[in-house]
């Protein structure tokens, strides 16, 4: 009014914010609809003007980070990075099943249980918005432990007997045996065999394992003798030579 001193008084939510000032700045801490209202008073009359502020909150951001690859029965690490406008709560799910959540729980160690390339997926989640991130991880299991063991020296022309203890996360182990890298034997769950050996010298007798999971070998020396058969005799002004 004219000549008289008016003071306004502004109301967010039914809160006093100011008074005596002609505008507003205000931040709002959550999303959705208030209203704001200024009453006008110069000692002699009210008036009010109210209207409504839709606010809606930021979306999340998130990535992940870790490891892309491991062992099977191994620990592995991710971190979910985000940024949202309050604690959100964070949904962990490895092959759409849920491992872990909570609010800030921005980090995940998990054994996995099968090979193959697996994804895991965090989730930043708030009242009133959510998003997602993804990353691939190969599961790779564990090489075979194999040893094998037999025969060190053996005779040419006779069987020797070899043997090897294997352990795997697999159910059967498929087997190829080698001597000096020819293929001799193969099978399912073939882990001894015997064998004649039909020259003299090292030898090298190399087992190689796969159980559909993963793979293994080990190998050993094998040192061939010849039995010597009966002397050859060589007639020389008479006398005669033994073989060797």
């Amino acid at each position: 009014t004219e000549g008289r001193n008016v003071e306004l008084t502004w109301m967010v939510d039914g809160q006093e914010e100011s008074t005596f000032g002609d505008g507003l700045t205000y931040e709002f801490e959550k999303p959705g609809s208030h209203q704001v209202l200024v009453e006008a008073t110069d000692g002699y009359s009210t008036d009010r003007a109210t209207m409504n502020v839709e606010v809606t909150a930021p979306e999340p951001q998130i990535s992940i980070r870790g490891d892309t690859k491991g062992q099977l029965q191994d620990p592995l690490s991710f971190t979910a990075d985000y940024d949202a406008y309050t604690t959100p709560e964070i949904i962990w799910t490895i092959g759409g099943q849920t491992v872990k959540s909570g609010l800030d729980e921005d980090t995940l160690r998990h054994k996995f249980e099968e090979p193959g390339s697996k994804t895991v997926k965090a989730t930043v989640k708030t009242p009133y918005s959510k998003a997602s991130d993804r990353t691939r991880v190969q599961v790779n299991a564990p090489p075979l432990d194999m040893a094998v063991g037999g025969t060190e020296e053996a005779q040419a022309g006779q069987k020797a007997q070899y043997k090897v203890n294997a352990e795997g996360l697999g159910d059967t182990i498929t087997y190829d045996w080698y001597v000096n890298n020819r293929l001799i034997e193969s099978g399912r769950g073939k882990d001894q065999i015997y064998h004649t050996f039909q020259s003299a010298g090292t030898k090298t007798l190399k087992v190689e394992g796969d159980d559909g999971l993963s793979t293994g070998q080990d190998s050993m020396s094998v040192q061939v003798t010849v039995n010597n058969p009966n002397p050859s005799i060589a007639s020389v002004s008479g006398s005669y030579i033994k073989g060797d």
